[in-house]
């Protein structure tokens, strides 16, 4: 492969002079999402659901060759995902899914007739200990009316974090996840800045 045929990611920002590899990735609407728009109007459903985690799955898996190459794992690389019409858009669960698996529950039945229910992130993992670990975060652009907001999704088990206070703005919430929660499913916590 020649270098003109290597993509490279998008940007090197540099937050307090700190450099940040950054892969731009956009949703946008697919004849799956024109699929259940358009069931939508015909049912007269004013609410519907929908799960991006696979196409999310793929974007993490198609910018981190990008960031992993120019980050060379010496400088914190980020991928932001824009949707822009996805059917039922983007959440948090929806990029926890993407990054650590769905979310299901193990069932168990003792010989003595009780059952044991526990919750965990299942399959479809893009984030683990082996995989993916130059990925510091994932991040969602977003907007309510003029105002632009970024959510960035800290990858715990990446080996270059990407350090809270370089971005530490009013438009700007950060999160992490403790993976080992007994009681209930592995939720985001906002990092307190």
């Amino acid at each position: 492969m020649t270098e003109s045929n290597i993509k490279t990611p998008d940007y090197d920002v540099f937050p307090k002079g700190n450099r940040v590899v950054v892969e731009v990735k956009e949703l946008q609407t697919n004849n799956d999402d024109k699929a259940a728009w358009r069931e939508a109007r015909k049912r007269g459903v004013f609410a519907a659901w929908s799960d991006p985690s696979s196409r999310i799955r793929q974007k993490i898996g198609e910018a981190y060759k990008q960031l992993k190459c120019r980050s060379e794992g010496l400088s914190p690389a980020v991928l932001v995902l824009f949707d822009n019409g996805t059917f039922g858009g983007i959440d948090a669960t929806d990029i926890k899914n993407a990054m650590y698996g769905d979310e299901t529950v193990h069932v168990t039945h003792s010989s003595d007739g009780n059952i044991d229910i526990v919750p965990l992130q299942g399959g479809g993992r893009k984030c683990t200990e082996n995989d993916n670990r130059s990925l510091s975060a994932v991040s969602l652009l977003w907007s309510i009316g003029n105002t632009v907001q970024l959510s960035i999704f800290h990858n715990v088990f990446t080996k270059c974090p990407l350090p809270y206070n370089w971005f530490a703005v009013g438009a700007c919430r950060q999160y992490s996840i403790a993976l080992e929660c007994h009681s209930g499913f592995s939720e985001w916590h906002l990092i307190q800045q």
